[in-house]
C-alpha cells in the first residue's frame, strides 16, 4: 500500500470525529435556538460530560482502528509482494527458444 492509500485510512477517523460531533451538538443548537450553555443543572452538565466521554471513546476507537488496520494493510501487502519477488528469483522462468535441452 503506497502513502497515499496509508493516509486515506488513518485520516478517515478524524472525519468521523468531526461528523458526530456535530450531530451530536445539532439537536441541542435546534432546540434552544443558540448552544444550551445558559440555566443549565449540574445534573444537565453531567450528562452532557458523560455523553461527550462516550462519543470521544467510540471515536478513538475507530481513530485506533484505523491506525491498526492501515499498519496491517500496509505490511499484509508488503509481505505477500516479497514473497512473490523471492519465489520468482528462487524459480527463475524457462525460455522457450525451441531447442531441445
Amino acid at each position: 500500500m503506497n502513502d497515499y492509500g496509508k493516509l486515506g485510512i488513518s485520516t478517515f477517523a478524524p472525519n468521523l470525529f468531526a461528523m458526530f460531533i456535530l450531530l451530536s451538538i445539532l439537536p441541542f443548537y435546534e432546540a434552544n435556538g443558540s448552544l444550551p450553555v445558559e440555566g443549565m443543572t449540574d445534573l444537565q452538565i453531567s450528562e452532557i460530560v458523560f455523553w461527550a466521554g462516550f462519543f470521544a471513546f467510540i471515536l478513538g476507537s475507530f481513530y485506533a482502528l484505523s491506525y491498526i488496520i492501515s499498519f496491517v494493510g500496509h505490511y499484509l501487502v508488503y509481505f505477500v509482494q516479497r514473497y512473490w519477488y523471492l519465489r520468482k528469483l528462487r524459480k527463475p522462468e524457462r525460455i522457450y527458444t525451441g531447442d531441445p535441452l
